[in-house]
């Protein structure tokens, strides 16, 4: 299919990769929720699940949160966004489809582990090692696929949510990798463990929301951005 922004010819429509990630993400909420009610139920009838602990299904919970549900969240704003302030296709829209689906089967198969029991002990570091280097290695994968779009870019002056955007990849990997290393010991431990938590907040989640915010409110109210100046400060002091 021809691309209007950039004039070339593509296998993939434009979007796929981020509609792929919109459904996974949906669907990622929708089981969370579920979870979430369970884990909640099982405080009003600690005995109601006799075969599932309080603490596996807690950690359960957070995986399809924090991970499921807000990291393809923010896989799907990249993809989306990012071609639209660049005024060029994604770099390679199977790749990021690709990166989605095995992203959720990683977290599927890291959730079955926290569910029989193997579990680092860790907050939010909780999936098995072997997990552990397959969701780094989509998370660079979807540094690669946003890196390459914006190096391709029509439009040169890259609009504000793309900077957030590529602080947040750029970002994820380094902050997942600091939070899951079993290299670190006692107080410097705790210290790796909070910059982790606080991380995938400040660092990955909250730039992409950002990013979302600066795109999404010009386009809905018809007006420009008040000041990209005060924009890209903010960017750079967050």
């Amino acid at each position: 299919m021809a691309d209007a922004r950039s004039g070339a010819t593509y296998r993939f429509e434009p979007d796929f990769a981020a509609r792929q990630s919109i459904l996974w993400s949906i669907a990622w909420l929708v089981g969370a929720a579920v979870i979430t009610v369970v884990l909640y139920g099982l405080l009003l009838a600690p005995g109601a699940l006799s075969f599932i602990s309080y603490g596996r299904l807690h950690a359960v919970v957070d995986t399809t949160l924090w991970f499921g549900w807000l990291g393809t969240a923010a896989f799907a704003a990249t993809y989306a966004i990012l071609p639209r302030i660049t005024e060029v296709q994604l770099q390679n829209e199977v790749l990021g489809s690709a990166t989605t689906l095995t992203w959720s089967l990683l977290l599927t198969g890291g959730i079955v582990a926290l569910l029989l029991g193997l579990n680092q002990g860790r907050l939010l570091a909780e999936l098995p090692a072997g997990v552990d280097l397959g969701v780094f290695l989509m998370l660079v994968f979807v540094l690669y696929n946003a890196g390459a779009t914006v190096v391709r870019r029509r439009e040169k002056t890259l609009y504000v949510s793309g900077w957030y955007l590529l602080a947040a990849v750029l970002l994820a990997p380094t902050v997942y990798v600091v939070g899951n290393l079993p290299a670190f010991r006692g107080l410097t431990d705790i210290i790796a463990s909070g910059f982790y938590q606080n991380g995938l907040f400040m660092l990955w989640f909250l730039p992409v929301g950002f990013a979302i915010a600066h795109y999404v409110v010009p386009v809905e109210t018809g007006n420009a951005l008040y000041s990209a100046a005060l924009a890209r400060r903010a960017s750079v002091c967050s």
